[in-house]
């Protein structure tokens, strides 16, 4: 009964279902900053919050325009360029804008690059509503620190406080909060007196900071740049200022929270982004943008930092009501919240679970009993046709015949398929199926059977998997020979009618008549050839592998397979970019170039890795004829995603071997400075002494003297002097420090080269600087081959960054210095005899190129058309795997690159890499 439902299966084919996906609006997020600046990130943590809690689902576009370095007019000529060419074809419902910068540009600029779209704008700086009168379909929020709420609560906190010692610095926002100190000093007449600390470098400030009197706190604005100019970004100003500070520290922002501040009513980058998103809620349900007023109240907080509070024993009972308060130690539920819900959604998903179990359960009866009876159905339909039903495995042997055929064939049990069916003795010349099955899933061919007077057969073959997991060929031959003489009787007729047409006009009744005939002939030839094109689909939907046809005009999807819609839904009929890669235009790396035009009938073979499901495939792209006539791109894409992440794993292992190799002479470049840095500081220890022990005498010396009266100490003085040696004291002491700097410097750079050489980088390919990666190679193999040879670096300074993957660079110029040093070890002997190695870097045409080149014993001619494949060497047993060069082989293939070499016995080898840059 199993064999009749897999043969069932075999004949009849589920059909497929249909999914789509939402669109989501475009919303375009404009930073006046870059990324890594606080408060834009919270900006955006507090936009995307804002959508995300209100369940609505967006496409959130960011640009960074970086005024903070770069605010000339030109650039900002530029950036409009440049925004108008990059979504010229990408329709925006909302652009949100933070800070004053970006807020100025869509002001000039909205108009010409987004013309009617709505601005929702946050950070602005003491807004001014007269500064968009003319604009239509802008609103925001408004950006005011509250130094006066700041103050007055620091003074509740501090009652005693006397004086408030203010720093700011002069750029822009900075002289606004200058400017609203001054309006607010008013307030706190006869009460505080206030000091600046604002035109001053960092070093005075610190100064300063360190010795204010109890009475005094410090309100601290912002401070990026000091009176000399320094940049500190805010993090830096405010550790700094925190940590020389004698007395509490009070702000307006909280991105300086957490770095020393106690607090204070603070301006929220993420709040101004929450509230931001939540007027473009409005505008996405429909409300028109001019009719949102601007909230002028800036969306500030009482906030403090627990650190503090507990440092200065403040009490959360003196801060304000509804107070936010970080880094408060949490409580067990809270440390453990995640895994509470954890627990109750196991038991929850558990209780499902058992409840589907029961119900599947009567499902499964229910369909246990229409199993049986289909089975049933199966086994009269299969007694009524002409066919033959048969089930093989992969060693030939047949192990099912429909009863209706083993009456005419006899018993086929231990019957190999080529006896049974065509007494052969062996497997026939012709016989593909067991060869091809495995790949290809489904195979369909025409023959002939021997026993039954060589009638013609169609068989279909398609290979599935037993309860047992064995791999069996499911077989249906099926009898042509009255559809070939059906064609042959067709053909016959239209010689007939071209016959009576051309001799016998005047019988055109009985003409009619016969075209008649062939016309119904002809639609029973098309219904036969329809259900061929049936099965051949469903041959396509049954291959594993995601098969697609594409017109390579319109980019219209015309066919797609069970494996494709399994992948991405049924994208039939919509744009091929669209469906696989979520693009709004072609892509970039599309093939239809490779395969049409002059290419026209080749296949281009190539691998992708598709970010909409994060898998890697091979992808084989023919131009076909489609049944219309036009030329159509049919593309078969094999899944590679596990050999991709054995790739990686092979290079990490290489890595991590490299690794070790090198840990022995590593230990050995530390240990030697580390050496004489121990020395050093034992010599400066002893000369420490000395010294004390020196002023200790002359303390005593002076002291006796005195109280004597006499004045001959100029003779004890000298006495002293030479039984410490104070002159020897004088000239080794700066030495000794010299050469241990020297040896800090040394370790130091050893780590660090060692450090940036284990990490691996990016698994995919982006921008990096080549002659860092090769100056901090050549450091790390250092004692590999400084006892050898000397190694000279020749690095192109203008050479572009490079398009790569720069652990695995890393890894071929590691493994090619090493191989250099082991071959010039091999050729020279003795330090007075050392090779050279020669690293250089440069540009060629579209390519870098990075050459290394030793004077080592070179290639023999004999091997050389060997060392790059696996497991080669020449080196002795534990010197080497044959991997190192096989594996730099793989790494610049992957980079559409090049490797070679030159080499002559006895002189040396270079090898040669190229790169391509973009």
């Amino acid at each position: 009964m199993k064999i009749i439902g897999c043969l069932a299966l075999f004949l009849f084919l589920a059909m497929p279902c249909a999914a789509t996906a939402a669109q989501k609006p475009n919303i375009l997020y404009l930073n006046s900053y870059h990324p890594g600046y606080k408060w834009s990130d919270d900006i955006i943590r507090g936009i995307q919050d804002g959508f995300e809690r209100a369940g609505i689902p967006v496409h959130l576009h960011i640009e960074s325009m970086d005024t903070k370095r770069c605010a000339e007019d030109e650039y900002f000529s530029q950036l409009c360029d440049l925004y108008a060419y990059k979504y010229s074809n990408v329709k925006f419902e909302i652009i949100i804008s933070s800070d004053d910068s970006a807020f100025e540009f869509l002001k000039a600029n909205r108009d010409k690059l987004f013309p009617g779209t709505p601005v929702v704008f946050c950070g602005v700086n003491y807004f001014d509503p007269e500064s968009i009168k003319g604009y239509t379909q802008f609103t925001g929020v408004n950006e005011a620190v509250d130094i006066r709420l700041t103050l007055e609560t620091a003074l509740k906190i501090h009652p005693g406080t006397k004086k408030i010692y203010y720093i700011s610095d002069d750029t822009n926002t900075g002289r606004k909060i200058k400017d609203k100190l001054s309006e607010a000093i008013p307030s706190f007449a006869n009460r505080l007196e206030f000091i600046s600390l604002c035109d001053m470098e960092m070093a005075q400030i610190l100064d300063a900071v360190s010795k204010l009197p109890g009475d005094s706190l410090i309100l601290y604005a912002l401070f990026f740049k000091d009176k000399a100019g320094a940049f500190f970004e805010y993090d830096e100003s405010m550790s700094m200022i925190a940590a020389k500070a004698s007395v509490p520290i009070y702000g307006v922002w909280d991105f300086n929270l957490g770095y020393g501040m106690v607090g204070g009513m603070l301006t929220s980058g993420y709040y101004q982004g929450k509230e931001a998103a939540k007027i473009a809620r409005r505008i996405l349900k429909g409300e028109n943008a001019d009719s949102i007023p601007v909230v002028m109240k800036s969306p500030n907080k009482f906030m403090f930092d627990y650190t503090q509070l507990e440092k200065l024993g403040i009490r959360s009972s003196q801060l304000p009501a509804k107070s936010i308060i970080i880094n408060q130690p949490h409580s067990f539920y809270e440390e453990h919240k995640r895994l509470f819900v954890a627990i109750l959604a196991v038991i929850l998903i558990q209780g499902l679970v058992i409840v589907l179990l029961v119900h599947n359960k009567r499902l499964l009866c229910a369909e246990q009993k229409k199993s049986r009876m289909l089975q049933k159905r199966m086994e009269c339909i299969l007694g009524a046709t002409n066919t033959c039903l048969d089930i093989i495995d992969m060693n030939y042997n047949v192990r099912y015949v429909d009863p209706k055929w083993a009456e005419k064939y006899g018993p086929y049990e231990g019957r190999k398929c080529y006896d049974y069916f065509y007494d052969e003795p062996s497997p026939c010349k012709s016989c593909i199926v067991v060869d091809y099955i495995e790949k290809l899933g489904c195979m369909v061919a025409e023959t002939e059977l021997p026993k039954e007077d060589n009638r013609p057969v169609q068989v279909t073959s398609m290979l599935y998997v037993d309860e047992n997991d064995e791999k069996l060929i499911a077989q249906a031959h099926i009898d042509i020979s009255q559809r070939l003489l059906i064609e042959k009787e067709l053909h016959r007729y239209q010689e007939k009618l071209e016959d009576k047409v051309k001799t016998r006009t005047a019988e055109l009744a009985e003409a009619n008549e016969h075209l008649l005939k062939e016309i119904t002939d002809r639609k029973m030839v098309e219904n036969l050839l329809s259900l061929e094109r049936e099965q051949l689909l469903s041959i396509f939907d049954s291959i594993n592998e995601v098969i697609y046809v594409s017109d390579p005009e319109t980019y219209e999807l015309l066919f797609i397979n069970e494996a494709f819609k399994q992948n991405w839904g049924d994208g039939t009929g919509k744009k091929c970019y669209s469906v696989l890669y979520n693009g709004a235009e072609p892509c970039e790396f599309c093939t239809n170039k490779h395969i049409f035009g002059e290419n026209t009938g080749n296949s281009f073979i190539w691998e992708v890795q598709n970010h909409t499901n994060h898998r890697w495939y091979k992808c084989m792209d023919k131009g076909i004829q489609w049944p219309d006539g036009r030329l159509v791109r049919c593309e078969i894409a094999f899944d590679i995603t596990e050999q991709k992440k054995l790739e990686t794993e092979l290079l990490n292992a290489r890595k991590l071997e490299s690794i070790g190799t090198l840990a022995a002479g590593i230990a050995h470049e530390i240990n030697t400075p580390i050496q004489f840095i121990g020395d050093n500081v034992r010599f400066l220890s002893d000369s420490a002494r000395a010294m004390l022990n020196l002023i200790n005498d002359f303390s005593d010396l002076l002291t006796y003297q005195l109280k004597k009266g006499s004045i001959n100490v100029e003779q004890q003085a000298q006495q002293i002097r030479e039984e410490v040696d104070l002159e020897f004291l004088e000239s080794e002491i700066p030495l000794a420090i010299e050469q241990t700097l020297d040896g800090v410097e040394r370790v130091s750079r050893i780590v660090n080269a060692m450090k940036d050489f284990s990490h691996m980088g990016s698994f995919v390919k982006v921008k990096e600087d080549l002659n860092k990666a090769v100056q901090t190679t050549a450091t790390i193999s250092r004692n590999e081959w400084k006892y050898v040879a000397d190694l000279k670096l020749e690095l192109d300074e203008n050479l572009p960054l490079v398009n790569c993957m720069i652990g695995e660079i890393k890894q071929i110029v590691l493994n090619l210095i090493i191989n250099a040093a082991h071959a010039i070890r091999d050729n020279h002997f003795g330090a007075e005899n050392k090779g050279l190695i020669t690293v250089k870097t440069s540009k060629e045409g579209k390519d870098a190129m990075i050459s290394i080149a030793d004077t080592g014993v070179g290639i023999p001619e004999e091997i050389r058309d060997k060392i790059f494949d696996q497991f080669f060497t020449t080196k002795k047993v534990g010197e080497g795997t044959g991997q190192g060069l096989a594996i730099a082989y793989s790494i610049v293939k992957k980079h559409e690159g090049k490797i070679s070499f030159i080499s002559e016995v006895g002189k040396g080898t270079t090898f040669f890499i190229r790169i391509p840059i973009e």
